[in-house]
């Protein structure tokens, strides 16, 4: 009798791993129709926000692009216009020590002459 018990008891431990998982597993179903429907919303609202993203960052290029074009142009401006300055210092510079030494050899002739 005792070999018999065995046995049951074995078919018992058999059943219980085939079966014993189903009640955890189980979920229950989801209308399809009603599931996608509400993928093929969402979807829709991300390709929306996908394509106003995509738009945004092709006008801050552009923007940048301008942006870049115009420091560079007003980098060159700047450094024309100091270019610029400079020779007139040194022109400046010039006109004054011409100035100076014209000052300076007129009084040196007014000197002489007393």
């Amino acid at each position: 009798m005792s070999s018999s018990m065995v046995h049951l008891d074995n078919q018992h431990d058999d059943s219980d791993e085939l079966y014993g998982d189903l009640d955890e597993a189980y979920t229950p179903p989801i209308s399809k129709n009603k599931n996608n429907s509400s993928i093929n919303t969402n979807v829709s609202k991300l390709q929306d926000e996908v394509r106003l993203l995509r738009n945004q960052v092709s006008s801050l290029q552009q923007e940048n692009e301008v942006l870049k074009r115009n420091m560079g142009t007003l980098f060159r401006t700047a450094r024309a216009e100091i270019r610029r300055k400079d020779l007139r210092i040194e022109e400046l510079e010039r006109m004054d020590y011409s100035a100076y030494m014209l000052q300076k050899k007129r009084s040196s002739e007014q000197e002489i002459r007393r």
